[in-house]
């Protein structure tokens, strides 16, 4: 067992910033030189530790000094057989898992609501996708655990090479990943897990268990989310002999940066070394903070309330979901949030998502339960206003996505299309070229090869109105990329 203390990249960082040496290398700020202004300050204080592969320092795609210890440490910290750090974020570490297990024709089990860059790297890999259906719970929206018996039929009828899963989701429900690693060995196939949300798992007995120590063969996750590394860097983690090393090295070479960020890096060694040496008492403080926190907001609201399934165990308790008990959208309810200095994860047309992690002082959760409560008495007034008036403002259930999907291009075949940008009205029943990706979370709701149907036109244009950021849509024209050639010639009626 290795000192989790210890910090190599980040230590390494500051021996050579103490040396005070002359820079005649790349990066062209030399370590902040060139900001001397008084408001640059904050901005040259990070530049002091933003270098290069200089002697020392070593080097994130060919690692044998500081950058392999820090790597080691890490997997022993997280469970893993090896780790691997990113500066691309999950999706570098999805992309890179992906071509590295998968040849163009495999054929890859997916969930529909998996990250972008899962398909991302499905497209790029040419991979011909099974989608595992995703079933949600009508009262809370939440996502229901994965058919297992499905899984395994498929697996049983198809050469299966890779199964993707998320876990935890991005509202923090929790899959069953120990019967879905059974199931995909029992066949020999390779599980890859999204855990992008779930760095902190394992940490603590109050929070749900690792996929590694689950069994997944691959997990993906971003450090920076949920512990206190900085955006961008993540850790892509090895769990099995199932994977080749050497393969999954270069895979990761093609799909980063090859001047990667020290500051980041030095970021994931701070993070894992919190993790590993305190993560177990300040996980403890911030769970039962959170808990009193529960206690003592939501009794005294009449339309705030938490949506959960912690009873179930399924879900993460570092999340927490609030909806109105009456018509007001949660995109409102966030804007309402945010004019009182409290700004959250994300919002659709019900909820609101806020993420607890390791730097919420008690101070904060006070103001929170302040502006819960605000919010408490302006959804009275607000309510009170739509009864009155008989309008649903951002109507609960009048964002259901289109029970349908149709797929008439495949990965590969739609990248020999050309495109145009064109109104939704005029795309109806053309070929999506691009992902329709509603972000946060980052799901895509349209895949490139689908089609746009009258019903899905009708969804993106009630997801503007409601306030959705909506990428693949071009919301100040509302027009979308479609497959120029289709939409000329009609082949869908041939």
């Amino acid at each position: 067992m290795e000192n989790q203390q210890e910090t190599p990249i980040y230590e390494a960082l500051l021996h050579h910033r103490n040396k005070k040496t002359d820079s005649y290398h790349v990066p062209g700020h030399k370590q902040g030189e060139n900001f001397m202004d008084h408001k640059d300050d904050l901005f040259r204080s990070i530049l002091r530790i933003d270098q290069t592969e200089i002697t020392g320092l070593d080097d994130l795609h060919h690692p044998c000094g500081v950058i392999a210890k820090a790597e080691h440490l890490a997997a022993e910290a997280f469970g893993a057989k090896k780790t691997f750090y990113l500066v691309g974020g999950s999706t570098a570490g999805n992309i890179a898992s992906i071509l590295t297990m998968c040849l163009p024709g495999d054929k890859v089990i997916l969930q529909r609501s998996c990250h972008q860059s899962v398909f991302h790297g499905c497209m790029l890999a040419g991979v011909s996708p099974i989608y595992w259906k995703d079933t949600y719970h009508s009262d809370t929206g939440f996502e229901k655990p994965l058919d297992l018996g499905w899984l395994e039929e498929k697996c049983k009828q198809s050469e299966v090479k890779l199964v993707v899963i998320t876990s935890p989701s991005y509202y923090g429900m929790i899959q069953p990943i120990r019967e879905i690693a059974d199931i995909c060995h029992q066949f020999d196939v390779v599980l890859l897990v999204d855990e992008a949300h779930g760095a902190h798992f394992g940490f603590y007995p109050g929070l749900p268990n690792s996929a590694l120590s689950q069994g997944a063969d691959l997990v993906v996750q971003s450090t920076h989310k949920m512990l206190g590394s900085m955006t961008m860097s993540s850790m892509l983690h090895i769990g099995s002999k199932r994977i080749k090393v050497d393969d999954l090295e270069r895979q990761l070479r093609v799909v980063q940066s090859s001047s990667p960020s020290y500051p980041l890096l030095a970021s994931l060694d701070l993070a894992r070394k919190q993790v590993a040496v305190d993560g177990y008492h300040l996980f403890e403080r911030l769970l039962n903070e959170l808990d009193q926190f529960k206690k003592d907001t939501f009794p005294q609201c009449k339309w705030v309330q938490e949506l959960s399934c912690h009873h179930l165990r399924c879900q993460d308790p570092c999340k927490m979901v609030i909806t109105s008990r009456g018509q007001t959208s949660g995109i409102e309810m966030q804007t309402f949030l945010e004019d009182k200095g409290v700004y959250t994860e994300l919002a659709d047309h019900r909820r609101v998502l806020f993420c607890f992690s390791l730097a919420h002082p008690d101070r904060s959760l006070i103001r929170l339960k302040e502006a819960l409560w605000d919010l408490d008495r302006w959804l009275e007034i607000q309510e009170s206003n739509i009864q009155e008036s008989n309008i649903m403002v951002g109507n609960p259930d009048a964002l259901h996505l289109p029970s349908k999907t149709e797929l008439v291009l495949s990965f590969q075949e739609i990248r020999k299309h050309p495109c145009d940008r064109v109104r939704l009205e005029e795309a109806v029943d053309g070929i999506i070229t691009e992902p329709i990706v509603p972000y946060p979370p980052g799901i895509p709701v349209l895949l490139p090869g689908e089609r746009l149907t009258e019903e899905w036109m009708e969804y993106l244009k009630d997801a503007d109105r409601a306030g959705y950021r909506i990428r693949g849509l071009y919301q100040d024209q509302l027009t979308v990329g479609v497959s120029v050639n289709i939409v000329k010639n009609r082949l869908w009626d041939r």
